[in-house]
């Protein structure tokens, strides 16, 4: 088929826009990893105990988990810690009518390849103390959830879903604790914020496929002669974001605390790539790749109940992470035209605006700690539940999330002169959903115009993971 032949079939403005929205919806997909979509949690201390140490977490961490809990600490504190998250996420796409003359055709299941990569992050805490300021502590962190990047099979039955996903994101905040204390039931009331921002950077890459210009001559569904790479790369300097806390401490050992991280914004800054090759390639080329990528991005809320014994201590906590916010994005291509071979006007991009299938998600966690040596050995362990941030028939690899349950377990050794190590191992199953009507459809980026274009499920089959966790941190404690 050659060029002209391929012009008289449809309208090269509907190809073009099209892939781009499809390329557009892969790297919204992808980068808005948080509540169901944020591997919980980060810091080792935290981690070992199941996300359950929101309540007085003891170390720096607190900056992010509840920063009221600073006003609980004295002194300077330090935490340099790590992650690295095995992830091995699968899909085995189910059995369809994908071949010539519609003939049942069966895939090959694909897993992650991506090998497991670091996650660093730096905590400080110091008491004002010395200028005579006992209940007032300023705490600094930076950090990134924990990475858990994928690659699969470029040839693969997920490749209109996804092929590379590899992002970066830093936290950044400055925090404030302060303590009320009181001589009757109430012990103490400790209130907190952190302000700062966030840093994300994302790359990631799917392919789309021609079909409906093509169909008589090369029938077969999916054919890979016809594939279009689409690559996606875009970065967001700083997005404004803070927390505010409170918790409050009865006589009794048992402490309450509410942590609220306010929702915010992203306005990524990117280029959008698409590689056509064969006579895809003869067609038209694109000229200008930047782009502008709006979403809005949630609240998350946190609730937890500590006990407090002679030698340890227990909590429950809950968070919620309000999904529904991102109920939109908006992908904005700044100048960017389309030149097409049999037509002298270049075609400008228009905003793409893309609605999204997230929704509220929650987690439920248990999780203590137990002194073995006195001022030298504290084991931990916990559990916690979470619900997926999207539901069964909008899976797809891109948008991979399920009900899962973790299991894990830590301590912290001392080290002396005020040094000591945190360690963290986590177990997490994820429960294996098989969907078999699922919405998520192939979408031909250049079909003729004026006519309905054929689509088919491409998010059906198994969906399963279980992820390891290992983290380690290197913490001190000074009297200054």
């Amino acid at each position: 088929m050659n060029s002209m032949e391929i012009k008289s079939r449809g309208n090269r403005e509907h190809w073009f826009r099209g892939a781009f929205l499809l390329g557009a919806l892969f790297f919204v997909a992808e980068p808005v990893q948080a509540g169901g979509m944020w591997n919980l949690e980060q810091g080792a201390s935290h981690y070992a105990r199941g996300g359950a140490n929101l309540v007085n977490p003891g170390d720096a961490s607190a900056v992010f988990t509840n920063p009221a809990g600073l006003a609980a600490l004295k002194g300077f504190h330090f935490l340099l810690g790590a992650n690295l998250v095995f992830d091995e996420r699968a899909f085995a796409r189910g059995t369809d009518m994908l071949g010539l003359n519609d003939s049942e055709r069966t895939f090959e299941s694909v897993a992650n390849e991506e090998p497991a990569s670091p996650s660093p992050n730096i905590f400080l805490a110091y008491n004002l103390a010395s200028l005579g300021l006992d209940d007032l502590t300023f705490g600094f962190g930076v950090w990134g959830p924990p990475k858990s990047n994928r690659q699969f099979d470029e040839e693969g039955a997920q490749r209109y879903s996804s092929v590379i996903t590899r992002d970066l994101q830093a936290h950044y905040l400055l925090s404030l604790g302060y303590q009320l204390s009181f001589g009757g039931v109430v012990r103490n009331v400790r209130l907190g914020a952190s302000i700062g921002g966030t840093y994300t950077e994302v790359d990631s890459s799917l392919r789309l496929n021609v079909f409906e210009l093509r169909k008589d001559l090369a029938p077969e569904r999916e054919d890979p002669d016809y594939d279009i790479l689409a690559e996606i790369t875009g970065s967001e300097k700083s997005s404004p974001t803070g927390i505010v806390s409170a918790s409050v401490e009865f006589d009794s050992n048992t402490t309450l605390s509410l942590t609220y991280q306010l929702p915010f914004d992203v306005s990524a800054q990117g280029n959008a790539a698409l590689e056509m090759k064969g006579v895809l390639g003869s067609i038209a080329s694109v000229d200008g790749d930047d782009i502008t990528i709006n979403l809005a991005l949630p609240p998350i809320v946190r609730v937890g109940v500590r006990q407090d014994f002679a030698q340890g201590s227990l909590e429950l906590a809950y968070a919620w992470e309000g999904w529904q916010r991102t109920e939109k994005i908006e992908i904005v291509p700044n100048g960017i035209t389309i030149e097409q071979a049999l037509d002298p006007q270049p075609v400008l991009l228009d905003t793409i605006t893309i609605e999204t299938k997230f929704r509220d998600t929650y987690s439920f966690r248990l999780g203590g700690d137990y002194e073995v040596l006195e001022d030298w050995v504290l084991v931990r362990a916990g559990t916690y539940f979470e619900r997926a941030a999207i539901e069964g028939r909008s899976l797809n690899v891109s948008q991979f999330d399920l009900d899962k349950v973790g299991f894990t377990a830590g301590g912290r050794i001392s080290l002396g002169w005020g040094l000591f190590a945190d360690v963290a191992f986590g177990y997490v199953h994820w429960f294996p959903e098989t969907v078999t009507d699922s919405n998520v459809l192939f979408s031909d980026p250049a079909p003729p115009e004026g006519a309905v274009a054929e689509t088919w499920p491409i998010g059906n089959g198994k969906y399963s993971n279980t992820q390891i966790f290992t983290m380690a941190a290197l913490g001190g404690e000074f009297d200054l």
